[in-house]
């Protein structure tokens, strides 16, 4: 595992114009604690470290403490740590990542949230350092080629599994 995470970590550093770290301003540091995500950013620029996370809690508390809606939060937290990467720069005065609070408009940011799993989706499946690229869409292709009704069971089922297999991992 390790020599194949190597692996991919020197293709998509060998693409980096840049082989010196002084070169940035911004520096993201995904981190996950008890199944929890967020962001470390190392401002190069301002020598600070400020981290963005979506729980607003204190980190020592449980998943199942900080979350009511437990298997959705944790699916959630990823989402919103990739957002905080593409949306912050460097600064937490007055930054927005542009999603609405969990209250606002209904489930707006359920909807907004859903919509950003699209596009973080379609960005890695399409990306090419991508090595399983033809194996999904082949999959998708086998997918759609299904009934209406079929896709439908299917999708019920799948959102069930997730669910079962986060709880399987919540402390």
């Amino acid at each position: 595992m390790n020599i194949e995470f190597n692996r991919n970590m020197e293709a998509v550093l060998g693409e980096v114009n840049h082989p010196n770290i002084s070169a940035f301003d911004l520096v993201f540091v995904p981190i996950i604690n008890q199944q929890h995500y967020y962001v470390m950013c190392f401002n190069l620029k301002t020598p600070k470290v400020e981290i963005t996370d979506n729980s607003g809690v204190m980190p020592r508390m449980s998943v199942a403490k900080k979350y009511s809606d437990l298997p959705d939060k944790m699916v959630d937290c990823g989402v919103f740590l990739m957002r905080h990467m593409e949306t912050y720069k460097g600064c937490l005065l007055n930054w927005e990542c542009g999603l609405c609070g969990e209250n606002e408009a209904n489930n707006l940011q359920k909807l907004q949230l859903n919509d950003l799993r699209k596009k973080y989706v379609t960005k890695i499946i399409l990306h090419d350092l991508n090595e399983r690229f033809h194996w999904v869409t082949k999959d998708l292709v086998r997918y759609l080629s299904l009934p209406v009704e079929v896709r439908r069971e299917a999708d019920k089922n799948t959102h069930g599994n997730i669910a079962s297999r986060l709880l399987e991992h919540a402390d």
